[in-house]
């Protein structure tokens, strides 16, 4: 059985600096209930879910990009969704946007790079994993794909209703505490101005 939370942490941790190093927002929002643990193959998921925000990083400039949770009761899917405030598509260019070497158009690969081969593996892999991939977008507003992944679980006692519920096994991962360091530095500077800086008592307390 695969920990979706913990899955999730570790997609959450590869991808969060590089969205914050281009200044945009990340979120996370986890539609409740969602089964803990669940047997899906963690590494094809991850491909998945990477992508998708790769792309999605790729074309917003300015805004956030949400990672979104849910899980369909009825069909028994796994809902991926991945929201952004970039550029958007037209509708001609969603319906091709997950074919191989195709991006929206040549002034998108231009501006932003790239082979068009992204999205055209995340379909393939929920493809392999029974799934399915598809967008919904609009210019100048943004666009979401949502990715669908069929699973089975074990017991519905493992389910998650609130964030509250992971607390403990959060607590237990973070409890490491780095020990304080005592000792002399030696610090090594050419420049003028540097070396005043760092002679100066305050910088020293």
């Amino acid at each position: 059985n695969t920990d979706l939370f913990a899955l999730i942490t570790d997609v959450q941790s590869v991808f969060e600096q590089r969205i914050q190093a281009k200044g945009l927002a990340f979120c996370l929002d986890y539609h409740f209930p969602l089964p803990r643990y669940a047997k899906v193959d963690p590494t094809r998921i991850k491909q998945v879910v990477l992508n998708l925000l790769g792309n999605a990083l790729k074309f917003t400039e300015e805004g956030s990009v949400t990672l979104q949770l849910n899980y369909d009761v009825i069909s028994n899917h796994l809902e991926f969704s991945v929201i952004d405030t970039g550029v958007g598509m037209t509708e001609p260019q969603q319906e091709k946007i997950f074919d191989a070497f195709t991006q929206a158009d040549i002034s998108t690969t231009r501006s932003y790079g790239g082979t068009g081969l992204g999205l055209n593996i995340v379909k393939q892999l929920l493809q392999l994993m029974g799934g399915e991939v598809s967008v919904k977008s609009e210019i100048d507003k943004g666009s979401i794909f949502r990715a669908k992944i069929p699973i089975t679980y074990e017991n519905t006692q493992d389910f998650i209703t609130s964030l509250e519920q992971l607390t403990p096994h959060q607590k237990t991962k973070n409890n490491k505490r780095i020990p304080a360091l005592n000792g002399n530095i030696l610090y090594a500077e050419d420049n003028p101005v540097n070396q005043h800086l760092v002679r100066s008592p305050k910088n020293r307390s």
